[in-house]
C-alpha cells in the first residue's frame, strides 16, 4: 500500500493576512451597527428622561395656578410640588429670572432689599411682592401676584433628576403670545376684568348691578305720567354709604349700596322706588357689616360692579345720567373699585358707545378739610371697553369732592389710579418647557443653545 506524503508546510503569512482581512470586512460592519445602535440607546434614553421630565413640569404648573406657581419657583424651600425630581436636599434649585440686557438676571424679593429703601416696592423685580418677609404661601393677605408689563415670565430649575441623569429646565410663561393674530391666548387676555380672587370677606366686599334698564322703564310707565319714558329720561343714582357704628369703644363698620332712579321732565318730578316706601328695601343692600366680627378687622377694598348707562353723555357732572356718590362720613381709609362691565358683545358697536359715555362719581367726606380724601378710587371708567388698546382712551367720569366738582382740585384730593389689576386680563397663559443637560449654563439657555426637548402647552390664571 503507498503512503500518502502529508503538506506540512503550514500556513503562509499571505493567507493569514487574507483571512483577517476578510473577517474585519465581515465583523466591522456588525461592530459599528453594534456602537450606533450603543450610542443611539443613549441619545433615546436621554431624551425618554428629558420627555418624561418636560411632562412631569408640565403637569406640576397644570394643577397650580398662576400665582401659586410664581410663589413656588421665588420661594422652593417651603414647598415645591412642580416636578417630581427636584430635590433641594440633593442639589436642586429653582428661581424665577428677570429677562433683561441681553442675559437673565435674578430677580429681586423684599427680603433682597436693603433694610434702608424706603419704597420697597417700587425695586422689587418678582411677580411676587410681600408685604412681610416671613409671610408663608398660606398667608394670602401679606403677598400678592404682580403682573409685568412684559406680561412674560421666566422661572428656572437646575439639577432636576430624571432617570438616571440631572438636568436643568427653562419654564417660560407668556400672556402675550406673539403667535398668529388670532391667538387665543391674546384674544381671551384682552378683556379688563377685576381679579377678584385676592378677595377676603374679612375685609373686602362687593355688589353687582342686578336691575335692569327695561324693568325700570316699566316702573316709571305704570305710573301714568302722560308721555312715554324713555330710558335717556331717567337719572340713575347708585349710592355707597360707609359708616361706623356702635361704642365707640368698638364701632362697627357697615356698607350699604342703594340703587335710586329720578324722572325731572315736562314739569314731573318722579323718584323710583318712593324713600317712603317698603319696596326701597328692595333696593338696597348691606354689603359689609363685621358686627359680630371679634377679630375685628377693618374694611380694605370695596367692589361695585355696575352696567353703565349708554344713555349717560352729559358732559357736566349735573347732566350725567349715571351719578354714583360715595358717602365715606366717618372716614375710613378704603379703596371702591367701581368696576363698569362689559354688556355690548359687538366690539364696534361697544366702542361707539363707550366714547360718549360719562359718569358723575362723586366722594362726601363732610368737615374733610386736609387736601387728601381717605376714599381711594381705582376705575376702568378711564378705558374704553370696546378698544381697550387705543392709545387715546377716554375719560369717562366727572369727579367730585364734597361741593368741588373742579377736575384738577378733585384729582389732587382723592387718590384715583386704573382699576386694581384691570389687567388681570391675564386670564390664560402659553407655556414652554424646556429642557436642557445638567452642564448647560444660564447663557446657554438664553440663546436656547441644545435643548434636549422642548414641549408647550397652556395654563389658566
Amino acid at each position: 500500500m503507498r503512503k500518502l506524503k502529508n503538506d506540512d508546510r503550514g500556513v503562509t503569512l499571505v493567507e493569514i493576512i487574507v483571512s483577517i482581512a476578510i473577517l474585519a470586512i465581515i465583523v466591522l460592519p456588525f461592530l459599528n451597527a453594534f456602537v450606533t445602535a450603543t450610542k443611539t440607546n443613549v441619545k433615546a434614553k436621554n431624551e425618554m428622561n428629558a420627555t418624561h421630565l418636560a411632562t412631569n413640569i408640565m403637569e406640576g404648573i397644570e394643577k397650580n395656578s398662576m400665582k401659586t406657581l410664581a410663589y413656588q419657583f421665588n420661594y422652593p424651600s417651603e414647598g415645591f410640588d412642580v416636578a417630581d425630581g427636584f430635590n433641594i436636599s440633593d442639589g436642586s434649585s429653582a428661581c424665577e429670572l428677570l429677562k433683561k440686557s441681553g442675559k437673565f438676571d435674578n430677580v429681586k424679593r423684599l427680603e433682597d432689599i436693603s433694610a434702608e429703601i424706603v419704597n420697597k416696592d417700587d425695586v422689587i423685580t418678582s411677580c411676587i411682592h410681600k408685604t412681610d418677609a416671613s409671610a408663608k404661601i398660606i398667608d394670602t393677605s401679606l403677598w400678592n401676584f404682580r403682573e409685568s408689563d412684559a406680561h412674560k415670565y421666566y422661572f428656572y430649575m437646575s439639577g432636576v433628576q430624571s432617570g438616571t441623569k440631572k438636568y436643568n429646565a427653562l419654564v417660560t410663561v407668556d400672556a402675550k403670545s406673539d403667535a398668529e393674530s388670532d391667538n387665543k391666548v391674546k384674544k381671551y387676555n384682552m378683556d379688563e376684568v377685576a381679579d377678584m380672587s385676592a378677595m377676603d370677606a374679612n375685609f373686602d366686599c362687593m355688589s353687582a348691578d342686578k336691575y335692569s334698564a327695561t324693568n325700570i322703564i316699566s316702573a316709571f310707565n305704570n305710573m301714568n305720567l302722560g308721555f312715554s319714558v324713555q330710558q335717556s329720561d331717567i337719572k340713575r343714582t347708585i349710592t355707597i354709604d360707609i359708616e361706623k357704628s356702635g361704642a365707640a369703644s368698638n364701632k362697627a363698620t357697615k356698607v350699604t349700596v342703594s340703587y335710586s332712579y329720578s324722572i325731572n321732565k315736562n314739569g314731573v318730578r318722579k323718584t323710583f322706588p318712593d324713600p317712603n316706601s317698603a319696596l326701597k328695601d328692595d333696593y338696597t343692600m348691606v354689603i359689609y357689616d363685621n358686627s359680630s366680627d371679634t377679630v375685628n378687622h377693618n374694611l380694605r377694598n370695596v367692589y361695585l360692579f355696575y352696567n353703565p348707562w349708554y344713555t349717560s353723555t352729559g358732559a357736566l357732572y349735573n347732566t350725567c345720567n349715571d351719578v354714583i356718590i360715595i358717602n365715606n362720613k366717618d372716614k375710613l381709609d378704603c379703596t371702591v373699585n367701581i368696576v363698569k362691565q362689559k354688556t355690548i358683545s359687538d366690539q364696534s358697536e361697544l366702542s361707539t358707545k363707550e366714547s360718549t359715555y360719562k359718569a358723575y362719581v362723586k366722594v362726601s367726606e363732610p368737615g374733610n378739610r386736609t387736601g387728601h380724601a381717605y376714599t381711594h378710587i381705582a376705575t376702568n371708567l378711564n378705558v374704553n371697553m370696546g378698544a381697550p388698546d387705543n392709545p387715546l382712551q377716554p375719560g369717562q367720569a366727572i369727579y367730585g369732592f364734597n361741593n368741588n366738582v373742579i377736575q384738577n382740585d378733585v384729582k389732587a384730593i382723592v387718590d384715583i389710579k386704573n382699576l386694581t389689576k384691570s389687567n388681570a386680563s391675564e386670564r390664560l397663559y402659553d407655556v414652554k418647557v424646556a429642557v436642557y443637560e445638567s452642564k448647560a449654563s444660564l447663557d446657554d439657555i438664553f440663546n436656547d443653545k441644545d435643548p434636549v426637548v422642548t414641549m408647550t402647552g397652556s395654563m389658566g390664571y
